[in-house]
């Protein structure tokens, strides 16, 4: 919150203010209260679970396309990188293995149904509800992946910051 208004309230009263009478709001973290909030505003706002399932899709996608203009040095390269993602590129190279692809495929499958499982509860409820060995266990093997797959440090963002 900011100054006692919450982000979210702040922008449906903003986007009433421009005239929008209609909205459509994602979802998942939380979406009971979320859902409970909503219905206490004056404007007429769709939820359901289709929609914040697409909408979670778009926002990944939007930012894989968002983090090829991080990692890409010249706008060309970022061009080309968004092309063969795209499978537009004719000329590119395959420098990733398809089992890695697969691999990768998974893990995102797996990272959407944990989201969506999730989605009414908070991680501290899961934290208080989880033996403090297995969470040190789980954390540690955490620790160890993302130490053992940086290389240089660049491949891993969030470090850079």
């Amino acid at each position: 919150q900011i100054g006692g208004k919450t982000l979210i309230d702040r922008t449906i009263d903003l986007m009433t203010d421009f005239g929008v009478e209609e909205l459509t709001v994602n979802v998942h973290h939380l979406a009971d209260k979320v859902i409970e909030f909503i219905k206490k505003k004056k404007i007429h706002i769709k939820i359901n679970a289709f929609n914040g399932i697409l909408l979670a899709f778009l926002t990944y996608t939007l930012v894989n396309f968002t983090w090829v203009f991080f990692r890409a040095r010249e706008f060309s390269t970022a061009k080309n990188i968004i092309a063969s993602m795209l499978f537009i590129n004719d000329g590119g190279e395959k420098i990733v293995p398809s089992f890695d692809i697969i691999k990768v495929f998974v893990l995102i499958s797996l990272l959407f149904i944990c989201h969506w499982i999730m989605r009414n509860t908070s991680m501290k409820d899961v934290s208080l509800k989880t033996p403090a060995w297995l969470l040190g266990v789980v954390w540690g093997i955490m620790l160890f992946l993302i130490a053992i797959s940086q290389g240089s440090g660049e491949q891993f963002i969030y470090f850079q910051f």
